[in-house]
C-alpha cells in the first residue's frame, strides 16, 4: 500500500543491455549479461503478439485491491507492442515472458 496514492515503477532494458528505472525516480540498476540480452532480443523478434494478446483479462484488476498490474512494452520492427496484465491474460510460461523474467533475474547490479 502506498501512502501517497498509486504505486508504480518503470524499468527499461535498453538494446545495449543497460537496465535502469525511469519512475518513480531515475536509477541505474545494472547491466544485462550478453546471453540474457540475446535471448530476450530473440524472443521479442519471434513473439506472436496477436496470440499473446488474444485472451482478454475479465477478472477484477488487482490494482482495485492494492495489487499490481504489469505492463510490458516491447520495441519491435513494426513498432511498440503493449501487453497489460489487466487487459489480457499474461501467460508467464510463454517464451517471451520467461525471457523477461530471466533478464530481470540476471541483471548485474551497478558496481558489481
Amino acid at each position: 500500500m502506498c501512502l501517497q496514492g498509486a504505486c508504480g515503477s518503470t524499468i527499461v532494458i535498453e538494446t545495449n543491455g543497460r537496465v535502469h528505472a525511469i519512475a518513480p525516480a531515475p536509477a541505474e540498476l545494472g547491466t544485462l549479461p550478453d546471453r540474457a540480452l540475446e535471448a530476450l532480443t530473440t524472443e521479442i523478434a519471434q513473439a506472436d503478439f496477436a496470440a499473446l494478446k488474444s485472451h482478454p483479462f475479465t477478472d477484477t484488476c488487482p490494482i482495485a485491491y492494492d495489487g499490481q498490474e504489469t505492463i510490458y512494452v516491447f520495441t519491435t520492427s513494426s513498432g511498440p507492442e503493449r501487453i497489460a496484465s489487466c487487459e489480457v491474460v499474461v501467460d508467464p510460461t510463454a517464451p517471451l515472458f520467461l525471457a523477461v523474467a530471466a533478464a530481470v533475474r540476471t541483471t548485474t547490479p551497478e558496481g558489481s
